[in-house]
């Protein structure tokens, strides 16, 4: 026998302990999940996250289990509730069923303390805005998807359209749900809706704000995200982008034809030729999920998009976010 082999029987006749949890009163078995649970041993540490679920409708064995190798014992066991709350045991034999119980545990110190400053505070009724997603349900096509991905409530960017010095907000809307509105800032600090963009077609994955024409007034670019609707339908994943007028936003026609899923877009001028360009990463595919959408770079040639290759762009991956940084300083 190798000794890799009796390497490997040793560890799976090692030993183990199995935790269950058991939240306060009145909250239920849910509100354990992710607890965090640190086991250290004489040669080093563990961590696990108490999240059993596997899939959709799918489920481990809930006590989480702990493998130890050949060790006997676990000198220190820290359980971190989400509440905030933690409690730790230490000599814990192994071959133990555990359970940890909420009730027993205390709120760590630095959870305890209040801050003396705070930089932000809670204001009501600043903006009257409810997001409503669609019923649409992806697992119904893909059971085994992590997460709902044509659910990922509203963006929101600032800008200033009415160009009075106060920042204003654009909220993206969804298919069969909320619209797009456009919301300036009174003196008073409140937000009311200014404008009611058309983008009813498609759910919003991204916004950027820009000045396209160079006429001194911002414009709202919209970058389709995922929904229910097949590829095939252009006009669900067909950016849009509304040129800033005296008279409100006005959808631009001569956009560039494209075909895209999004959930992130970068106005930047990335020529360097003193022009706002856009770039827009790709997404997830709902219904032919890990598939991702390429990525669209659209460079502005005094004050008009076109689309240029971007091969450089991730082709296999979801891009989240981005950002742009002169990062060889070459200007």
């Amino acid at each position: 026998m190798s000794n890799g082999s009796q390497k490997a029987r040793k560890a799976r006749s090692g030993g183990y302990a199995a935790v269950s949890y058991r939240p306060c009163q009145g909250r239920a078995t849910i509100d354990s999940l992710t607890a965090t649970v640190l086991a250290c041993q004489e040669d080093g540490c563990q961590v696990y996250d108490y999240f059993p679920v596997r899939g959709y409708l799918s489920s481990m064995n809930t006590p989480l289990l702990i493998g130890l190798g050949e060790d006997t014992l676990i000198q220190r066991l820290e359980i971190s509730w989400p509440s905030g709350k933690k409690q730790t045991l230490t000599a814990v034999r192994a071959g133990q069923q555990l359970t940890v119980d909420e009730a027993a545990a205390l709120l760590d110190a630095a959870e305890m303390s209040a801050p003396t400053h705070t930089l932000f505070r809670k204001e009501e009724g600043l903006l009257n805005y409810r997001h409503q997603e669609s019923d649409f349900v992806d697992f119904r096509q893909v059971p085994t998807q992590q997460r709902m991905l044509t659910r990922n409530g509203p963006t929101i960017v600032q800008g200033d359209f009415n160009r009075d010095g106060r920042p204003d907000v654009v909220v993206g809307g969804a298919y069969l749900g909320s619209p797009t509105v456009v919301y300036h800032q009174q003196a008073n600090g409140r937000f009311l809706p200014a404008d009611t963009l058309p983008t009813h077609q498609l759910e919003v994955g991204a916004i950027a704000v820009l000045d396209a024409n160079g006429d001194g007034k911002q414009d709202i670019y919209i970058a389709p995200g995922a929904s229910e609707r097949p590829l095939n339908v252009r006009e669900a994943f067909q950016p849009l982008l509304f040129l800033g007028t005296e008279r409100g936003f006005q959808l631009d026609p001569a956009l560039p034809q494209v075909h895209i899923l999004s959930h992130a877009c970068l106005a930047e001028d990335l020529d360097g030729d003193g022009h706002t360009d856009l770039l827009t990463g790709g997404g997830y595919i709902p219904g032919s999920y890990p598939l991702t959408s390429p990525g669209v770079l659209l460079l502005n040639r005094k004050g008009k998009l076109h689309r240029e290759p971007a091969p450089w762009m991730p082709q296999e991956l979801a891009v989240e976010d981005m950002l742009a940084a002169d990062i060889d300083q070459d200007g």
